[in-house]
């Protein structure tokens, strides 16, 4: 395992965001404190690597970073390095012209759709997320994955209901089909509506992409389907692990790869 304890170090800081995150996107973080955890995080680094030569005792300071991480609401990494800025062009050569946009198109459909974290207990399989209906693109085997979507018919910019739609369904790559459902999601008044599906990731399912299609029908003769734009960090990803352990894992031009 390669410098093992700094990677344990920033796997510990990279869990700050998690332990503490919907307390700072309720209230929001000052500088003071976010200076104040930042430099607490840096000192306690420096402090674990000091131990690897016997100067402290290690466990002692990972239980003082995992209390940090108790009681910090963001990510902090004391590694982070600024990007180099781009090389300049060699002498005579001709600029890249800019990139063109396709041509325009016009779909009969507009898609919002987003993958959340399910509620504790939801999944058949008993595995959970640590924090309920929380956006993300990464799941583990076992967990619920749960859709959720808003379509607007772009020729009224009507946003569609049950009422207007004949068909709604998911297609996954392994040929299951699940239907979602257009409902309120909450016990307020002003709780929204939106349709929505969850899915049970099997604990052997192939890990990696899931490719998975929209498609929707509604009552009056339109089609529309929903595929996920091609950026691979933000696509759906099926991991052994929603936190992969830095020595187990590489970056492809085909995105991330999980190695067992």
């Amino acid at each position: 395992m390669r410098h093992k304890v700094g990677i344990g170090v920033v796997a510990v800081l990279g869990l700050i965001a998690m332990a503490l995150g919907v307390t700072a996107c309720a209230a929001g973080v000052s500088q003071k404190d976010y200076d104040a955890v930042k430099a607490e995080a840096t000192s306690l680094k420096q402090q674990l690597e000091a131990a690897k030569t016997g100067g402290q005792q290690a466990g002692d300071l990972q239980k003082q970073l995992a209390d940090l991480k108790k009681r910090a609401a963001w990510s902090i990494n004391t590694d982070a390095k600024p990007n180099p800025p781009p090389a300049p062009p060699p002498p005579g050569a001709t600029p890249a012209p800019p990139p063109q946009p396709p041509a325009a198109r016009t779909v009969p459909i507009a898609f919002y759709v987003d993958t959340v974290t399910a509620a504790a207990g939801e999944s058949k399989y008993k595995i959970d997320a640590t924090y309920g209906c929380m956006r993300t693109s990464l799941f583990k085997r076992g967990q619920r994955i749960v859709w959720r979507m808003e379509i607007t018919d772009t020729s009224t910019g009507k946003v569609l209901q049950a009422a207007d739609v004949e068909k709604t369904t998911i297609k996954l790559p392994n040929g299951e089909t699940l239907n979602l459902a257009f409902g309120r999601h909450g016990r307020t008044d002003d709780s929204p509506w939106f349709w929505a599906a969850g899915w049970d990731v099997p604990p052997d399912y192939p890990l990696g992409r899931l490719n998975y299609t929209i498609e929707v029908v509604t009552k009056d003769g339109k089609t529309g389907s929903f595929k996920e734009m091609t950026l691979a960090p933000s696509m759906v990803e099926l991991l052994q692990t929603t936190r992969p352990d830095p020595d187990k894992w590489k970056m492809t031009d085909a995105g991330l790869l999980i190695v067992d």
